[in-house]
């Protein structure tokens, strides 16, 4: 009975975690398929953009790369695979999600205490899907400033 139990609960340890994704893992699927758009920007690219760009963005100094996956041109297979994936991300936290219409957009973050780590941005519709996480580390303060500022313009 006992070896039972054990065998029951090691073949669920090794089956559940293959249900659960992450952004990265999906990214990772997904990046090289067909007629899937990859593009991956790190924190030196970021902060030339942002020199560039000549603006003081909220929460652009706490940016440690970015990433985006484009499946507008992929097959409908390919982005029916990607939104059951999505739907299976884990370890995120919904801030937002809204639907209008055939467009669905979610905004997902990993909160650890009072901080955030990386937003997922995941916006789907009957023709397009794209995925884009900006990796780095946000304070409530950090939101609250982007926010303000956003709001007054």
């Amino acid at each position: 009975m006992k070896r039972t139990i054990i065998a029951t609960l090691a073949l669920a340890a090794a089956i559940i975690p293959s249900f659960a994704l992450s952004p990265d893992q999906i990214i990772k699927r997904f990046r090289s398929a067909d007629n899937v758009d990859y593009v991956h920007l790190p924190k030196f690219l970021v902060k030339i953009g942002m020199a560039t760009a000549g603006k003081d963005l909220p929460l652009a100094g706490n940016i440690s790369g970015i990433t985006v996956l484009d499946l507008s041109d992929a097959s409908a297979a390919t982005r029916n695979q990607f939104v059951n994936e999505v739907d299976k991300i884990s370890g995120y936290e919904t801030l937002v999600a809204t639907s209008e219409g055939s467009e669905k957009v979610r905004i997902l973050t990993k909160a650890k205490g009072d901080k955030f780590e990386d937003f997922v941005i995941v916006a789907i519709d009957s023709a397009d899907c794209t995925m884009v996480k900006l990796a780095g580390k946000f304070s409530q303060k950090d939101i609250n400033e982007m926010i303000e500022k956003k709001s007054k313009k």
